[in-house]
């Protein structure tokens, strides 16, 4: 899978990394949280590995929406660059 953290993608990465965030901070400290059980049981699954062998999960991707379109003057106003991009460039 190819992601890409353009400017379209930050804000809902940072909104997305602070909830994360707030989840796992509480099950560090004790904290009454929604997903300690979860959470209980996945530390468990890594104490429980041995070195040779691998932690493996499986997950259901959510896209992100798509960020509003820009307006013309918008982009009008970013022709200074040379009109080229490295902005996922492979």
């Amino acid at each position: 899978m190819n992601v890409r953290y353009g400017p379209g993608n930050s804000a809902a990465l940072l909104a997305t990394e602070s909830v994360v965030n707030r989840h796992y901070l509480s099950w560090k400290r004790g904290e009454p949280d929604p997903l300690t059980p979860t959470l209980d049981a996945m530390y468990a699954r890594w104490l429980a590995l041995l070195p040779a062998n691998p932690l493996a999960l499986d997950w259901l991707i959510h896209p992100l929406p798509r960020p509003a379109a820009r307006s013309q003057s918008h982009r009008a106003g970013r022709r200074g660059r040379g009109g080229q991009s490295t902005y996922g460039a492979a």
